[in-house]
């Protein structure tokens, strides 16, 4: 499995039927008015489809269904993009997604299995909120996803009678309904025009910066609100309760032997008040430009293998990475996966004064409000606090309703975007510390490192910009981080900064290496892509000493600076 935080690469095999339809809204116009008095004939309609296809929907000589499932997820996205004072690029739409899942059997075994997927996926026409259409969508995509799972199901059989299974496991969990409307937990539609704006004169600000090549922003804003029906009872109305304002500075530039160089700055945000004002955002273009000039004279580094501090936000991509997929629960049931931390529960997996928990129900942290934040998973289970990792002995994983061995209820991290069935994925990711160390005191301690190593010197990572891990069998277990800066630190504390470099590691040799943590949480937000789509995420995470990480070169590109000045600077 090879998982990105922002960005998706996985063709993994699905073993249930997934229906997934992107519905452009015919009647709803977007951030123009609210439409929650429909939310409940909807959910009507959902209801009263799903129930008759339970009572009437069989084929003779064929399994019943035992399960079913409905999500109904409205979204409205705006994006806008600026370069130099100007709109570059701009998108605004409002989409509804139908999910069907579908089994057939009984909890223990059903149509779900490692190897067997089956999707279909319909777009375009239009679909008003009407319930007549609704009920004829599901209607008809309902009987195809019935048809196939029956199918799905007599492959499983007919496959089993040959192959070997490791251990006997239901196929799904039961627990208890839930029924709750989740109002007003989404934020107010902002004022498109006010991210415009914002978005124009920040981008502005890069004509005081010529030593950037290019250097633009983004603005973003994206909702959602999830309707879900289930055959147990489940009725949910769950607005969106992550950060729906997304804002992105980039600037960059080549260095003089051609390779590019670049920073940048983001951030999230639940509510439009809460955005950097107008001379806040210019202040980070100046930001941006200044490392972009910093790193356009730095020093190419070569390979290296030394001490490194690792900032909070590097420590949380390092430890989203590194360990939190692999304590997702499906990584220890599929054979395709390296199962890494199966059976393991009650023995020490990362240093003793670590801890790891999930909690998906935390809102805020430090005043900022969090990506990962969610009431109900995408399977209408509950959020609940969960204790991973106490004091480096596992404890726990990240589970959905596909049990695994000792572990056979969901936790509440069952999650998927809107379009796939949901797998047990990380939410809010909270490191912490039994023994902390102020920032002075944790420089001085990879000092000591540095000469106990016998070392030139170590290294200060800087805000990792995205991170890849493998965790599928028949690859190599490593994963990679890149940061925005790396300071290499001399023995005397003087630091310098390089390029060119990025981390990468085995990682449960990686997280051993773990020698001190800081007294300094920091708050990581970001969207992670995986195995059931890309979901909004958060780590938060203090900086940490490592007494020996490798880093290895980035991928190069070297081309000549453009022959004559841009249009901008003439």
């Amino acid at each position: 499995m090879n998982s990105e935080r922002f960005a998706v690469k996985s063709a993994f095999k699905r073993s249930l039927l997934i229906i997934s339809l992107t519905l452009p809204t015919a009647h709803y116009s977007l951030f123009t008015s609210s439409w929650a008095a429909d939310y409940e004939p909807v959910l009507d309609a959902m209801e009263s489809e799903l129930k008759h296809s339970m009572r009437h929907l069989k084929m003779e000589d064929s399994p019943a269904l035992y399960f079913l499932l409905y999500r109904l997820t409205i979204s409205q996205d705006y994006r806008v993009q600026c370069l130099y004072g100007d709109v570059s690029w701009k998108s605004q739409s409002d989409n509804q997604t139908i999910f069907v899942e579908a089994r057939v059997g009984d909890y223990n075994f059903d149509n779900s299995w490692e190897g067997f997927s089956s999707g279909v996926k319909w777009e375009g026409g239009s679909l008003s909120l009407a319930t007549a259409p609704i009920a004829f969508v599901l209607w008809h995509n309902t009987d195809d996803a019935y048809k196939n799972a029956v199918r799905k199901y007599n492959e499983k059989r007919a496959a089993l009678a040959q192959e070997m299974e490791e251990e006997k496991l239901p196929d799904f969990s039961r627990e208890k309904p839930s029924r709750a409307d989740v109002l007003g937990a989404g934020a107010p539609q902002p004022d498109i025009k006010h991210l415009k704006r914002l978005c124009v004169v920040s981008s502005a600000q890069f004509k005081k910066y010529p030593e950037v090549k290019s250097g633009y922003t983004y603005f973003s804003f994206k909702s959602e609100t999830r309707l879900l029906v289930t055959s147990e009872g489940t009725r949910l109305i769950q607005e969106g309760t992550y950060n729906p304002i997304f804002f992105y500075i980039h600037g960059e530039a080549r260095a003089s032997d051609g390779l590019m160089v670049d920073s940048f700055r983001s951030g999230h945000a639940r509510h439009e008040t809460t955005l950097p004002s107008e001379d806040q955002l210019a202040g980070l273009v100046q930001e941006v430009a200044h490392e972009v000039a910093g790193l356009k004279l730095a020093s190419l580094e070569i390979p290296q293998v030394a001490p490194a501090i690792l900032d909070g936000e590097s420590t949380g991509v390092f430890f989203h990475e590194a360990l939190g997929h692999r304590l997702e629960g499906l990584r220890q049931r599929e054979r395709g996966e390296l199962q890494t931390f199966k059976d393991k529960v009650g023995q020490r997996v990362i240093p003793a004064f670590l801890s790891v928990r999930s909690n998906p129900a935390l809102n805020e942290f430090n005043e900022s409000t969090l990506n990962g934040h969610y009431l109900f998973d995408s399977e209408g289970v509950a959020a609940q606090n969960v204790a991973l990792v106490n004091n480096g002995i596992l404890k726990n994983y990240l589970m959905s309703r596909r049990p695994i061995k000792g572990f056979a209820r969901s936790n509440g991290n069952g999650r998927s975007n809107a379009g796939s069935l949901a797998e047990g994925r990380m939410s809010v990711l909270i490191i912490e510390t039994g023994k902390s160390l102020g920032v002075g005191e944790l420089k001085e301690e990879l000092l000591k490192e540095i000469k106990k190593r016998k070392k030139p010197f170590g290294f200060r990572l800087i805000a990792m910009r995205s991170g890849e891990a493998q965790t599928g069998r028949g690859s190599s277990q490593s994963f990679i981080s890149r940061p925005r800066l790396i300071y290499r630190v001399a023995p005397d504390g003087t630091e310098t900064l390089v390029r060119g470099l990025e981390y990468v590691g085995t990682p449960l040799i990686a997280i051993e290496k773990i020698t001190a943590a800081g007294n300094d949480p920091t708050v990581s937000n970001a969207y992670c892509g995986s195995t059931s789509g890309f979901i909004p995420v958060t780590e938060i995470a203090p900086s940490v000493l490592i007494s020996e990480i490798e880093l290895q070169r980035q991928s190069e590109d070297r081309f000549r600076p453009p022959i004559l000045k841009s249009p901008i600077f003439r």
